[in-house]
């Protein structure tokens, strides 16, 4: 042999490139491995989605049923026929999926009749409700096994999950392992790899009889060190994505705890858990609205125990509710007696305690060194060495509790057996939402069903009678308050006739149905007739509604008002002779009034020639006569009897004043006046004053000459009062004129009349002209269109 010490060369090139070629290969089997175990993630994410998804399209079904048979809608049976469509598919894509796993194949097996089951059950309900009535429909699902039932179909659906689950886990601890090692392979073929070249290397560099071939290959085995370092380069890059892999299950996770969170009408995740004392009032709220404490140990909560107990390699599993007395085990696996018996231990004994009150993980490796737990009575009594317990906390960040593990030795935890449980602790605060979200369904169908019965109760025991009937006018229920009503012993005698027998016009409900059907409600009054045929009056109120069929029925409401007939017939009796009787008064006083005026009218012409100033009396005296006659004449002539519109009065007996006035040229009347009603009491005093400044304004300011204006208004004011003025263009007041101090009767009258108004006269005379202004505190009403039409 020639060169006796270069034969490794070529030998240590062909082993380094066999190793590179194995780390490679590893590289990809390591990276295929890492796909597969996304897929088996995707995988077990849609089979517990279609888990999720059929126990919500039952519990949907269930509701809808339940509602039905409550409240008797049909519209309430959407998402029960939703459901039954979707289920039969719902389970094909499930027997699809898990095609390759004959324990779930065998589960749906079981599920398939127990689903066919459950939808008959629904649909024979309904369909009993639709030939023998709902309380028939509600007997037959109270004495069904519904509950039982559904029960067992839960159970099978959370036992699919929890297997899906644990394949999960398994595959997820295969792959992480299988990780492990094939990084320790590359690791270990690179090492090996630069052995052989290092090697090679020294080969060369002992071949120096053969320089310039030592030289390229020692060149040759840098550049294989170079892509061996490229390699490795790349190998790490694929063990960061390994580990990213593994950092993106938590996430796979949540989302996951966030769709089953949607589905049960959550917010999507729990809020953030905080510190909180262990006698928190909101915190013992919450824990007491999940109905948990002191409830019964449930298969579902206990499979996640196990399902942490096996994974970890922990004897013991706990599933802890800490109320501010002591822990309530919900689920405990591994526990030895008395303690599995009494699913309880005082504070003194538990670590979770310090969960809740901390709000985050509790991570004890030797509880006998471990400054918080040493001291607990725990450590000695109940063996405990290590602890990992994660917190549950609701979506609001109350702290109800710790899902744990324990160990009787002591042990180091490892963060993937921390994330594995803080992922199990996930899919039980799902479980525990469901199941207060189930407490709080059931107790709101009890007060349903209470305030149905109590509502049925009232129906039944009300004075006002009710009954429901069809639209080929059959009755289907009455109360006892409607066939007392219409003299039927019950029920029974009631359904053998019709409600064209119980009007007097058999055509009366014909024409109620017609105007239900247009106004969907209705109120009438019409003549009823009773079983032995003797007619009463009624009022009935009737509406329209659709049973739980979708068929139409008519419900109404009736009382007797031939009472209340009688009595509103004999008061407009009454109203109309006191009309009579009081425009007869009305009529009798004015044309006493009048022929008072007539006297006074009579005494003037004889007394004109003789005594100026008791003709002047005697005026005055008649145009006061006359304008109480003129109030009373309205009166009369208005259909209230106790209003009169003043400004119309006002109108008439300013104009007949001045026509009276004589002349040639009398003055000009100009009227600012507002309609208003005014009652007998107010209207006479006002009535008075204002024929009295007229009178004033006629005699001493309008006289002299011919021609002038006298101006008249009336409006309201904001404070409920009037006001009337009454003006002229004359000469004014006399100079030191106080018409305060005036010692003639008329001027007198005005303000006796206003103050008994509880108002006041002024009096403007300087000039030109004088205007009276009186406020009073007299009610008015405003006058109607058609009154203003009519004037």
């Amino acid at each position: 042999m020639k060169y006796p010490r270069s034969w490794p060369i070529p030998a240590a090139f062909s082993l380094a490139l066999l190793a590179l070629m194995a780390v490679a290969a590893l590289a990809l089997w390591t990276q295929q491995r890492a796909a597969e175990a996304a897929r088996w993630r995707e995988h077990t994410l849609q089979v517990r989605v279609e888990v999720a998804a059929m126990q919500s399209a039952l519990n949907l079904g269930a509701r809808s049923v339940r509602g039905f048979l409550i409240t008797g809608r049909d519209d309430g049976l959407a998402a029960y026929r939703q459901a039954r469509e979707a289920l039969p598919a719902a389970r094909e894509r499930l027997q699809s999926l898990t095609a390759d796993n004959a324990m779930q194949q065998q589960r749906l097996r079981e599920l398939r009749p127990l689903l066919q089951e459950r939808l008959q059950a629904g649909a024979d309900l309904v369909d009993l409700a639709a030939r023998q009535g709902l309380q028939a429909a509600r007997d037959a699902f109270v004495a069904g096994d519904v509950e039982a039932h559904a029960g067992m179909v839960s159970a099978l659906l959370e036992a699919m999950d929890a297997e899906e689950l644990r394949l999960l886990a398994i595959r997820e601890a295969d792959a992480r392992r299988e990780a492990r090692n094939a990084t320790a392979a590359m690791v270990a073929g690179l090492l090996l790899a630069l052995a052989l070249v290092a090697w090679a290397g020294g080969a060369l560099q002992r071949s120096l009889g053969q320089l310039r071939r030592h030289v390229c290959q020692r060149d040759e085995a840098h550049a294989q060190r170079e892509r061996a370092l490229v390699a490795l380069e790349s190998a790490q890059a694929r063990l960061r994505e390994a580990h990213d892999a593994q950092q993106a299950r938590a996430a796979h996770l949540k989302e996951l705890n966030q769709a089953l969170w949607g589905w049960l009408g959550g917010d999507g995740a729990a809020g953030p858990a905080g510190a909180a004392r262990l006698d928190d009032p909101a915190r013992l709220a919450a824990l007491e609205r999940t109905g948990l404490i002191d409830s019964a140990a449930e298969a579902g909560f206990d499979r996640f125990t196990q399902l942490a107990s096996r994974a970890l390699g922990a004897p013991v599993s706990l599933i802890s509710l800490v109320n501010e007395r002591e822990q309530f085990f919900k689920s405990a696996t591994g526990l030895s007696e008395p303690w599995a018996g009494a699913r309880r231990t005082p504070l003194s004994h538990s670590f979770c305690q310090h969960v809740v009150t901390s709000g985050a993980p509790l991570v004890v490796e030797d509880a006998r060194e471990h400054p918080l737990v040493r001291d607990n009575r725990a450590v000695e009594e109940l063996g405990v060495s290590a602890y990992l317990g994660v917190p549950l906390a609701t979506a609001d960040g109350h702290v109800l509790g710790s899902f744990c593990v324990i160990d009787s030795r002591p042990r180091r935890w490892s963060e993937d057996e921390r994330a594995l449980l803080e992922h199990i602790a996930h899919s039980v605060l799902a479980g525990i939402a469901v199941r207060a979200q189930q407490r709080e369904l059931e107790h709101r169908v009890a007060q349903r069903v209470a305030e149905v019965g109590m509502l049925a109760v009232a129906v039944e025991n009300s004075l006002s009678a009710f009954c429901i009937f069809d639209g080929g006018l059959r009755f289907t229920y009455a109360n006892r308050a409607y066939c007392r009503l219409w003299g039927y012993a019950g029920m029974r005698e009631l359904m053998a006739s019709t409600p064209a027998e119980h009007a007097q016009d058999p055509m009366q409900p014909r024409r109620l149905m017609a105007e239900l059907h247009a106004r969907g409600s209705c109120e009438v009054e019409f003549t009823a007739r009773r079983r032995d045929g003797s007619t009463f009056e009624v009022l009935m109120h009737a509406y329209l509604s659709v049973d739980g069929g979708g068929r139409e029925v008519f419900a109404a409401s009736a009382i007797d008002v031939t009472g209340r007939r009688r009595a509103e017939q004999a008061v407009r009796d009454s109203l109309a002779e006191k009309e009579v009787l009081l425009r007869e008064v009305h009529h009798r006083v004015k044309n006493n009034l009048q022929m008072v005026g007539s006297l006074l009218r009579l005494q003037r012409r004889q007394q004109r020639c003789h005594d100026a100033a008791l003709d002047a009396v005697l005026a005055d005296t008649e145009n006061r006569v006359q304008a109480m006659a003129l109030v009373h004449q309205q009166l009369y002539q208005h259909p209230s009897l106790s209003l009169l519109d003043f400004a119309r009065y006002l109108r008439g007996v300013v104009s007949q004043l001045v026509a009276g006035s004589g002349g040639s040229r009398p003055p000009r009347a100009d009227f600012a006046l507002e309609p208003m009603l005014l009652g007998v009491d107010g209207a006479i005093p006002l009535a008075l004053i204002a024929t009295e400044l007229v009178s004033n304004a006629l005699k001493h300011a309008l006289a002299e000459g011919p021609g002038g204006v006298l101006q008249v208004a009336l409006r309201p004011e904001g404070d409920g009062r009037i006001v009337l003025e009454v003006a002229d263009d004359g000469p004014g007041l006399p100079s030191g004129f106080d018409p305060r101090q005036a010692p003639g009767l008329g001027l007198q009258l005005v303000r006796t009349l206003a103050e008994q108004l509880q108002g006041e006269a002024r009096f403007d005379g300087a000039g030109p002209g004088t205007r009276c202004t009186v406020r009073a505190a007299v009610a008015w009403q405003p006058v109607a269109r058609a009154e203003l039409d009519a004037a």
